[in-house]
């Protein structure tokens, strides 16, 4: 699921997100990320939709796997529900919203606000700007 960055933690989930359960009653997502990121491709306008939440929750997967080594892909995951804000009334349960709640890691400077109102959101750079380089022509 995708939330506006704007506002991440007071926004809802974005109209176009997918709701679950799906087909085979399992409840999704399991988590949101945010969305109206600034990357090189879309610059200042933002870049919306699950296509940008997506990456940004995989950038905190990888720091807490970097953070910890043991862990298998599952493990981390778990980590980050476990710390995913939640508003709703049954905040352990899965809400076909936003699953556990909005995706966030916790601040690790400790002259930092906590994470309750402020998540540290890994700053992402989705798209290197080799990919934007025109290929050469190869001549044989």
């Amino acid at each position: 699921g995708a939330v506006d960055v704007d506002g991440y933690l007071t926004n809802d989930v974005e109209v176009f997100s997918s709701q679950g359960p799906v087909a085979s009653d399992v409840v999704k997502p399991e988590l949101v990320g945010p969305d109206g990121l600034s990357v090189a491709a879309y610059g200042n306008r933002g870049f919306f939709g699950t296509s940008a939440s997506t990456p940004a929750i995989v950038g905190m997967l990888a720091q807490i796997m970097s953070e910890d080594p043991t862990l298998t892909p599952q493990g981390a995951a778990e980590r980050l529900k476990g710390w995913a804000w939640n508003t709703g009334a049954n905040a352990s349960f899965d809400d076909p919203r936003w699953g556990f709640g909005k995706a966030r890691l916790p601040v690790k400077n400790s002259n930092a606000q906590g994470c309750g109102t402020n998540p540290w959101l890994l700053p992402l750079f989705l798209v290197p700007l080799g990919w934007f380089r025109r290929p050469t022509s190869r001549r044989t």
